[in-house]
């Protein structure tokens, strides 16, 4: 009996270390756990404080910021317009001061050569379109001359032959009139 008195009591010292380790791994399980869980808590919270940030500062971009982009993008681009158009100014400026002279040089030269070709078109060119001309309408008059004649005897010849036809017909109107008479 004592060997069960002791090995109950060694079954009992055995089971009550069994549930000292299983209550120690479960501790530590525990442990382990809330560690864990603590550390998912605490990356939960900062994720949540860089989204809240996030949404702030987007909102408050997209409300006050956005209007001053907008704002800033007008004011560069007139300012950019403006600058466009005073360097173009001063382009169009300097072009004109400094053709300026120039432009009055070539158009005195080209007046001069203007006025030297305008002579010439009088003196050679014009007399020459002249002669042109004259010869053009002689050569009409000459062929109307010579062909004067021509028109004369053909409206004569057409005059011939309209006598003759009223010829036959009043010899054909005689002979009707004979055979009428004959009847």
């Amino acid at each position: 009996m004592l060997n069960q008195y002791l090995k109950a009591w060694k079954d009992g010292i055995s089971y009550n270390r069994h549930l000292l380790q299983t209550n120690m791994a479960a501790i530590a399980f525990g442990q382990h756990n809330q560690k864990y869980l603590l550390h998912n808590i605490f990356n939960e919270l900062r994720h949540h404080r860089e989204r809240s940030k996030y949404e702030l500062t987007s909102r408050a971009v997209k409300d006050e910021m956005d209007v001053a982009i907008a704002e800033a993008r007008a004011f560069n681009a007139d300012k950019q317009y403006q600058v466009t158009r005073k360097h173009q100014n001063r382009a169009g400026n300097m072009i004109r001061d400094a053709f300026g002279k120039r432009l009055h040089s070539y158009f005195a030269k080209w007046r001069d050569h203007t006025l030297s070709y305008k002579q010439t078109m009088n003196i050679k060119v014009k007399s020459r379109i002249i002669h042109m001309y004259n010869n053009y309408m002689n050569s009409y008059f000459d062929h109307w001359k010579k062909n004067a004649h021509i028109k004369v005897r053909r409206h004569k010849a057409a005059l011939g032959d309209s006598m003759m036809e009223q010829n036959e017909k009043l010899q054909n109107e005689v002979l009707e009139g004979e055979k009428q008479l004959r009847i």
